[in-house]
């Protein structure tokens, strides 16, 4: 289980690397991450954001995200403080 929020975005970072075959943390700031991914895609992040951080995300969250900074923070957000180690 993640419980770092850093680790929340690296988790991502390596993901979105690995679906898009991208590496995001090269990319600037303003790419937004639906113009990364077609909708399998990000099916498939979700997926593994279910999975491994347990979370379930609305599609739409990830595919309008602007940054994988920007998801990794919706994701802590949700997670009422479960990935920051602040329960």
């Amino acid at each position: 289980v993640i419980d770092k929020s850093t680790d929340v975005l690296a988790f991502l970072q390596a993901e979105i690397n690995e679906i898009v075959g991208v590496d995001v943390s090269q990319l600037g700031k303003d790419v937004h991450l639906g113009e990364l991914m077609d909708s399998i895609m990000a099916l498939q992040l979700r997926a593994k954001i279910e999975k491994n951080l347990a979370i379930l995300l609305p599609l739409n969250i990830i595919t309008k995200a602007r940054s994988a900074n920007e998801l990794a923070s919706e994701i802590i957000i949700r997670s009422d403080g479960f990935l920051s180690g602040t329960t």
